[in-house]
């Protein structure tokens, strides 16, 4: 799965670079456990807040970006899922409001991939050249009309006799060639990261202070 280095950075420059960290921790009516509740937002706007709600093993995201629901396996916490990858991160993914389950289309991505995968899987074959090219060039000029996974997978249709003569496996690798991990889920991770950081700043800077 392929996530942008410049989304990442999109994220942290534009979206977050005035977003403060603030934590609670609150003990629950059994006694035994408890929630922590952390709102990550600018001080004097609503724009990409996004509140983390750590209950258990599960994570609960809300906010301006969107609501989502994570299970983890451990116990969830600011620290621990401050260090996932996007990849260990996405399969914790149960549920979200915006339907895409954390994965968008991108046509780049998509036609790369294409280009790559087909030019192999032929390698040696009698396919011609020119038709091979010219199935890449439509099946590119396919992508790029598209914006969303489900629009990608309607597009392939017209294409299932042309691609399952080259290819009889194309379905298990051709819908999902433009896969992406979501703007939204990239921004929940990346705004985790960044409170941690600069929480633990904080505690390191009231250190130096009290010494």
């Amino acid at each position: 799965m392929f996530r942008s280095n410049k989304l990442d950075e999109m994220i942290r420059n534009e979206w977050f670079c005035h977003h403060q960290a603030t934590i609670e921790t609150a003990p629950l009516r059994d006694g035994r456990s408890s929630i922590t509740v952390l709102d990550w937002s600018r001080p004097d706007s609503c724009m990409y807040a996004v509140r983390y709600v750590f209950s258990g093993s599960t994570l609960f995201v809300t906010g301006d970006l969107g609501s989502a629901v994570f299970k983890l396996t451990e116990l969830a916490s600011l620290s621990s899922l401050a260090h996932y990858n996007i990849s260990y991160f996405h399969e914790k993914l149960a549920c979200c409001d915006s339907g895409d389950m954390g994965i968008d289309f991108d046509s780049e991505t998509a036609c790369a991939s294409i280009k790559n995968t087909l030019s192999t899987l032929l390698e040696g074959e009698e396919e011609s050249d020119a038709a091979l090219e010219d199935l890449i060039k439509r099946l590119c000029l396919a992508a790029e009309g598209c914006q969303t996974k489900i629009g990608w997978s309607h597009e392939l249709v017209r294409f299932t006799d042309e691609l399952s003569t080259l290819d009889s496996d194309w379905y298990e690798w051709l819908p999902c060639c433009g896969d992406t991990y979501s703007c939204r889920l990239v921004a929940y991770l990346t705004g985790l990261k960044m409170a941690n950081a600069q929480l633990n700043g904080a505690k390191t800077d009231l250190t130096r202070a009290a010494g």
